[in-house]
């Protein structure tokens, strides 16, 4: 199954990691590398998450990190919509 990233996605995950790089390149390596992990796990068993919102988005922790994919599983792709710190609201305005 194919996976899209929506523009807002792309932006969190760049604002997290460019975050993390000012003071620790090498954390934001790790948790870059986290998250593709957690995409293609995703990829794997779209369903293996529990649905948090709207019937139909899940979400999905990103390893020992406090950071949480949010996705909707779509017909013939999986669609990546937020990459979020547990500590924010999950989706804000949504």
């Amino acid at each position: 199954m194919n996976v899209r990233y929506t523009e807002e996605a792309l932006g969190e995950v760049a604002d997290i990691l460019d975050y993390i790089a000012r003071n620790n390149p090498i954390a934001a390596y790790e948790i870059s590398l986290a998250i593709e992990g957690t995409v293609a796990a995703i990829r794997q068993q779209p369903r293996l998450a529990r649905v948090v919102y709207s019937g139909q988005v899940r979400a999905f922790p990103i390893g020992d990190y406090p950071y949480r994919i949010f996705y909707e599983v779509k017909l013939v792709e999986i669609v990546i919509r937020n990459v979020r710190h547990t500590r924010r609201r999950s989706l804000e305005g949504k």
